[in-house]
């Protein structure tokens, strides 16, 4: 079984998003395809996948008895957004915080990176966090095939660095 805790106790995202875009790869096309409202399967999936691993996939190699772990997460009726944030408690007492942005590109829309950019700063700024990600589920029908997918790029966005996913 795959850990995503580091040796300090604290969560591995990079890893985890590795993880997440080896995940979708494989099956993303059969959720999709099964689902009445694809619009938002993207984002459910994600969700569910993030809390699984946030609430018993990973084995703590220790510093989670400080705290509880948790997603916390907002949604803007109507914006084609949800903003994430984990918390994972740390063996010091602090607790890490990962900021994740939901975008889905839909068919006959413009590309949602700016506007995901936009909202991801906003709510990073209030989070009082340097840096996030930026996740967009392209659901057009060009989009690369699912097997393909999975491109990153780092935003600066107001001094905060931002990493792009792409699924």
């Amino acid at each position: 079984e795959r850990s995503f805790v580091l040796p300090d106790g604290g969560l591995d995202t990079d890893d985890l998003l590795d993880a997440f875009v080896d995940f979708w790869r494989e099956h993303a096309e059969s959720f999709l395809s099964r689902q009445p409202y694809s619009e938002a399967a993207a984002q459910l999936v994600c969700m569910a996948y993030f809390q699984r691993i946030v609430n018993g996939g990973c084995r703590p190699l220790g510093g989670t008895e400080g705290g509880l772990r948790s997603i916390d997460r907002e949604y803007v009726v109507g914006s084609g957004r949800i903003d994430l944030c984990i918390r994972w408690p740390m063996a010091d007492g602090t607790v890490q915080r990962f900021a994740l942005e939901l975008k889905v590109w839909r068919p006959g829309r413009a590309d949602p990176e700016k506007a995901g950019l936009g909202h991801l700063n906003r709510y990073l700024s209030r989070l009082g966090l340097d840096e996030g990600t930026l996740v967009i589920f392209d659901q057009r029908p060009s989009a690369a095939p699912f097997a393909e997918r999975g491109s990153r790029k780092t935003r600066i966005v107001d001094g905060r660095k931002i990493l792009v996913l792409r699924l």
